[in-house]
């Protein structure tokens, strides 16, 4: 079930539809059949994030699968995709690093683009990044679905986790803004 988070949107009790999905669960000792079903549930939450009473529908029967910002090194896995430009993979991947700081969507998305391109040359990729990320996820961002999904997240307060306040989102977006143009990385806003 991809973007779990959008079950609260939905005209259904979350607690109900997550009991039910659990009660499938604790079934699968008796019945063969429910022995080869599983559920993947996909989103930027965690069930127990979703449920309202937690005292009477606790979640406990999943396993969490994070994925988290990719390192520097991870990162040479997309080198591969790069090395039919004119240009270094090991540099065009440090420039969209220090944009990125390896988040997985926007290093991928970036990194795609170059390679669509083919416009990166030897000496220039730091411009040839700065240019595809300006156009990607600067001049337009709400253009980019995903970006657009992240913008909606953080005005609605529907997905507010418990004691989230206005205060906080905004003063995350003050340090974000002022980190912008004294050269740190994404990554060190959030520090």
């Amino acid at each position: 079930l991809d973007e779990i988070e959008m079950v609260r949107l939905a005209p259904v009790d979350v607690d109900d539809f997550l009991l039910l999905l659990r009660s499938f669960h604790e079934e699968r000792g008796q019945s063969p059949a429910l022995r080869r079903l599983s559920f993947c549930l996909i989103g930027v939450t965690t069930p127990n994030d979703l449920i309202k009473n937690k005292s009477v529908t606790p979640f406990n029967v999943s396993k969490p699968i994070r994925v988290d910002d990719f390192t520097r090194a991870e990162c040479d896995a997309l080198a591969p995709g790069l090395e039919s430009l004119d240009a270094s993979a090991p540099a065009l991947l440090d420039a969209v690093y220090a944009w990125t700081s390896g988040h997985p969507y926007m290093t991928m998305r970036a990194c795609f683009e170059l390679a669509r391109r083919k416009k990166a040359t030897r000496g220039a990729e730091q411009a040839a990044v700065d240019e595809v990320v300006r156009e990607l996820f600067l001049d337009r961002p709400l253009e980019d679905t995903n970006l657009n999904y992240a913008a909606r997240r953080f005005e609605d307060t529907k997905f507010e986790r418990d004691g989230a306040r206005l205060a906080d989102k905004l003063q995350l977006y003050r340090t974000v803004l002022a980190r912008k143009d004294d050269g740190s990385t994404a990554r060190d806003a959030f520090e």
